[in-house]
């Protein structure tokens, strides 16, 4: 939450936004507020951290300032870089896989625009490229989330959802100067997507253990796929992950479950054809050597943790 004793380190000098460390004292910076336009006063003690006030008591709206600044200091940095042509790197804790991943923010994009309306909405700051098309969706978050129109935009146009969280003027401070610049949310996951649920796929090891089947006790192997801790077998398996299983001596083919009540790819013995179905699994994990895993690309962790639940 913003208060009223938020310090913000920015004014307006000849329209162009200054902080407040590149002017003089008092009333002789000769700045106004960024908001209302009324002048204000670098207030440079030893004690309190330099900021710009209103010089009477007609103050604007901590949140309404912060938004403001936040909005032209990003827009600034941005047209800068589009306009010498160079990157402009971001670094996020990904929603979604929960990794942190890092690129470049303009990376196709070639044009800015602030507060342009939208198919019904008004964002922050838009990113699109030579023809137009909106890649980006920018919004400064002081107090309330983006509008749920530019939320519903972003979902009806598959387009990316950036916030930038501010609430001090450091926060301000870090749009102008950071590197890589830090937003507290991305709608858009770098690494591979599940084609199922759609959510992150994650890495994930591939075990072959040597059992004997449970029907007519022949030799037989059974592969089971591995990331983050959890453990599923071949119903969640990818192509990829198939062929692996199947190159290393396994032998897969689709079964009826009648516990589950559904179809789905199943260890099964090349002698009888019997299958180990997902919820017997579980009793063969303790054969798996850790040490002997096979880098087997992604698997999705939300359709693997109900698979892992069927193990339970």
């Amino acid at each position: 939450m913003v208060t009223a004793s938020v310090k913000i380190p920015y004014a307006e000098l000849n329209g162009r936004l200054i902080h407040v460390s590149r002017v003089n004292r008092g009333l002789a910076c000769g700045c106004v507020c960024p908001v209302c336009k009324r002048p204000v006063l670098a207030r440079k003690g030893e004690v309190i951290r330099h900021h710009f006030a209103h010089h009477n008591q007609i103050e604007c709206s901590p949140e309404t300032v912060l938004h403001q600044v936040g909005k032209r200091l990003l827009y600034n940095r941005i047209s800068k870089h589009l306009k010498r042509n160079r990157p402009l790197q971001i670094r996020w804790k990904c929603h979604f896989c929960h990794e942190t991943h890092e690129g470049n923010l303009l990376k196709l994009a070639r044009k800015v625009g602030m507060e342009k309306n939208l198919d019904g909405c008004r964002p922050d700051l838009i990113l699109s490229d030579d023809n137009g098309n909106t890649l980006a969706i920018l919004e400064i978050v002081v107090t309330h989330s983006p509008e749920e129109n530019v939320l519903g935009y972003c979902r009806k146009y598959d387009v990316a959802l950036l916030c930038f969280r501010v609430k001090t003027g450091r926060d301000l401070l870090a749009l102008e100067v950071e590197n890589p610049l830090r937003p507290s949310y991305v709608g858009l996951c770098l690494n591979p997507q599940c084609e199922v649920c759609g959510k992150a796929l994650s890495p994930a090891t591939l075990h072959v253990v040597d059992i004997s089947c449970w029907r007519c006790g022949l030799y037989m192997k059974a592969a089971l796929v591995k990331s983050d801790g959890r453990m599923a077998g071949p119903e969640v398996f990818s192509t990829e992950q198939t062929k692996i299983a199947e190159e290393s001596g396994v032998y897969l083919s689709r079964q009826y479950s009648h516990t589950s009540n559904r179809r789905y790819m199943a260890n099964t013995c090349p002698s009888c054809r019997a299958f180990i179905g997902a919820p017997y699994l579980r009793r063969y994990s303790g054969l798996i050597n850790h040490r002997d895993g096979l880098e087997a690309g992604n698997v999705c962790m939300e359709c693997m943790k109900d698979a892992d639940n069927e193990l339970d």
